[in-house]
């Protein structure tokens, strides 16, 4: 409990770093549901799912943060808190492994808890009120379990580790300060080696949500 209040505090530091004048925020909140992505099993690609919840806040971008902006249509700046369950997640049976990862984990991986920042690229928009967004994200987890914990868990060799975020986003408004999301994307987080064994873990999520977009303060 107390790492959720760690990594709410650091969230909501950066969401106060920020510069408030004249430009759109947003909140968006987004459960989720997924599934853990084994490409060395020869039977099934996809096993165990992934449960969890996205909460998101978006502060909008102009020419005037960078020529980057301008050059990817990018939008937004996006801070995002994820928690997902990843106790279901026991990768596969092999009675004859032929490769590092055919392990079962009666016990799964615990819980992840993460912090990522995207840019909020805008693919297309129709009539302003549909909006499609591709979000390249880079950021922060902590697992609960390890494979110091549970010898069989041979994907996660750390308790920190990095992510890696991939998101194709859908908006459309509902009314003038509010909007429907829904959301398709691949998540990937290990410590890159640093400790070992850490195979990593990989996942397919899709998720929909709401989105509060903060009404503009006039000076």
């Amino acid at each position: 409990m107390q790492l959720v209040k760690t990594l709410l505090f650091c969230f909501f530091i950066l969401i106060g770093s920020t510069s408030y004048a004249q430009k759109t925020h947003y909140w968006s909140v987004q459960p989720t549901y997924g599934a853990h992505l084994i490409p060395e099993d020869n039977d099934s690609l996809i096993h165990d799912p992934i449960y969890g919840v996205d909460i998101s806040y978006g502060k909008q971008l102009d020419s005037s943060d960078g020529k980057w902006v301008r050059f990817f249509n990018a939008k937004y700046l996006q801070f995002a808190f994820i928690a997902l369950d990843l106790s279901q997640l026991r990768g596969f049976y092999d009675p004859n492994p032929t490769n590092f990862l055919s392990n079962y984990i009666p016990n799964g991986l615990g819980q992840h808890y993460g912090l990522i920042s995207s840019a909020q690229i805008q693919l297309f928009q129709i009539k302003k009120q549909f909006h499609a967004y591709f979000l390249p994200g880079f950021g922060i987890s902590y697992l609960t379990r390890t494979y110091f914990d549970d010898k069989q868990n041979r994907f996660i060799g750390s308790h920190i580790n990095y992510t890696i975020r991939f998101e194709v986003l859908l908006q459309q408004k509902i009314s003038t300060n509010w909007a429907a999301t829904a959301g398709f994307n691949g998540i990937h987080f290990s410590n890159g080696g640093f400790t070992v064994p850490n195979a990593g873990v990989n996942a397919l999520c899709g998720k929909v949500g709401v989105c509060w977009l903060v009404p503009q303060k006039n000076k």
